[in-house]
């Protein structure tokens, strides 16, 4: 039977997610909000910079061109607003709402991700409000840093020496290039790390950033060479052409950073679904067998007190999906047969709820089929003439031994 490569079932999985999480949506979502919320986020942020020291028009103006593709009407004109932004003199209700207005894009990309990663909108005030600090002040800060540091180093006398040897010029400027690739990949880094209301592995976040990084960069190059949709909008609106292909700009940047989103997703938990489409199509014969297998991988854990067993593991053993592992160790749990316990390295893990010698197999086999997730009657008890489970008498260490695990 044909089976499908890794890499194009990796992709297939990674679009189908985007879609399946309407990510076309959401993107729409974030470019309305960023229309409201950029004045105030960025007065916010590089009022902050000030304070550090680290505000250099300059540096600001070009690291606003290269965000809106070169749009320099618009970012003469979001740079006035900035300037004449007077924190001091706004008063504590004027500084309080030019804060939450500007926290409320952070507060959308929140709510975006956490659909894309699945997880629970945060509830803690103070892990919202310090995730979101952190985006506010750091994002700009390594943008802001990119750009200085690419201006200067290409007027440093040095770098202007080296530049004389051929090699060391093309390389240099290869580097000059990259450079603010690299820090607007940090900036994502950070942005897809933090505000996830769930664990991002760093890896993960990472091949998310450099994807990210990398296609946005790409994507403002060649709409700023080419001044993709210039002509018709001219046409059409004259001296406010600016205005639409700003937010075409901003719509394609945010489809950007939800792919991004979707990759470090994929990545992290690609292995954990994987397969799991198949896993559904089990009958509940099989599935019941699956988890008195995972009863005597706990029970094997607790004669040889070797730890909490976790969903990895035994979906490793077993060669089936992480998240089908989990729905068992879960359904296993609710029928009283299995507690959770925190693995070696905080990961979350299994334990019998017995002695393994005092819980048969019948018994797991029957609370397994009770414990459904929808509360309705049990499941795949046994026929007439359908051998089960349910009628094995051994207990846990019998089977064991029988089976011949170690």
């Amino acid at each position: 039977m044909f089976k499908t490569p890794l890499i194009i079932a990796w992709l297939r999985f990674v679009a189908a997610s985007f879609l399946r999480n309407r990510g076309l949506l959401l993107a729409a979502s974030l470019s309305y909000t960023t229309v409201l919320s950029l004045v105030p986020l960025l007065a916010v942020a590089f009022s902050v910079a000030k304070g550090f020291g680290i505000y250099e028009a300059p540096y600001l103006r070009e690291a606003l061109m290269r965000l809106t593709a070169e749009k320099g009407d618009v970012v003469d004109a979001v740079l006035g607003y900035i300037q004449n932004t007077n924190v001091k003199a706004l008063g504590f209700i004027g500084v309080a709402t030019l804060f939450v207005t500007s926290v409320g894009l952070i507060s959308s990309m929140e709510s975006a991700f956490n659909i894309i990663w699945h997880a629970p909108e945060r509830k803690g005030l103070w892990g919202r409000f310090s995730n979101h600090v952190t985006v506010i002040l750091v994002c700009p800060i390594f943008l802001l840093a990119a750009f200085s540091l690419s201006a200067t180093l290409q007027n440093a006398a040095i770098v202007q020496w080296m530049r004389e040897i051929e090699l060391v010029n093309q390389a240099l400027s290869l580097a000059l290039t990259a450079l603010p690739m690299a820090m607007v990949s940090v900036a994502l880094f950070v942005v897809y790390t933090f505000l996830p209301n769930v664990r991002v592995r760093p890896l993960a976040a990472l091949a998310g950033a450099l994807a990210a990084g990398v296609a946005w960069q790409s994507c403002q190059a060649l709409y700023i060479r080419y001044q993709i949709g210039v002509t018709g909008y001219n046409a059409i609106y004259g001296s406010f052409a600016q205005i639409p292909l700003l937010l075409v700009w901003l719509y394609v940047s945010w489809l950007i950073v939800l792919a991004g989103a979707e990759i470090a997703n994929a990545a992290q938990n690609f292995v954990r679904v994987a397969g799991e489409d198949e896993a559904r199509g089990w009958s509940v014969a099989e599935r019941r067998e699956q988890a008195v297998a995972l009863a005597l991988m706990l029970a094997a854990r607790a004669e040889d007190r070797s730890g909490p067993l976790t969903a990895g593991e035994a979906a490793r053993v077993l060669g089936v999906p992480v998240k089908f592992a989990e729905e068992e160790l879960e359904r296993l749990t609710r029928s009283g047969m299995a507690l959770r316990a925190e693995a070696p390295g905080g990961d979350a893990g299994y334990a019998l709820a017995g002695a393994p010698d005092r819980i048969t197999v019948a018994e797991v086999a029957m609370a397994w089929a009770w414990a459904r997730e929808d509360g309705e009657g049990p499941q795949g008890l046994p026929g007439p003439d359908r051998p089960s489970p349910e009628t094995d008498e051994r207990s846990l260490r019998e089977a064991l031994t029988a089976s011949g695990a170690p």
